[in-house]
């Protein structure tokens, strides 16, 4: 591999691990503010549900059932199964649009290299 080559993919890798880093303390953020909720945002939230007896939720944050959806009833992974093939796909060309502007930088950087030596 060039060492143009590597350098795209070394770019490639730190990207992806900033993003998985990112990801990682907003989910941290989340759960600790997970008790934060107060008691009159998730009365109201019971309210607007049509107070169903079987969707409403409990004031204790720390006892929600995290395995079914608060607002359908429905298990979370299969909500989640129904959106993850749209959602990788999004990724992947997201991904693909955040390599272009690497690939250019790689390549000037090279020409800013030579014009700099031949200015010597």
């Amino acid at each position: 591999m060039s060492p143009e080559g590597k350098r795209v993919v070394i770019a490639a890798v730190r990207q992806v691990v900033f993003a998985g880093l990112v990801l990682l303390g907003i989910w941290l953020v989340l759960i600790a503010l997970r008790g934060a909720i107060p008691e009159s945002v998730i009365e109201m939230m019971n309210t607007k549900m049509g107070g169903e007896p079987d969707i409403t939720i409990p004031y204790d944050s720390g006892s929600w059932d995290w395995t079914n959806s608060l607002w359908t009833g429905k298990p979370v992974p299969e909500l989640i199964g129904q959106r993850m093939g749209l959602t990788l796909q999004l990724i992947g060309l997201c991904g693909l649009f955040s390599l272009a502007p690497v690939q250019q930088r790689c390549r000037l950087s090279k020409y800013m290299v030579r014009d700099s030596q031949k200015k010597l």
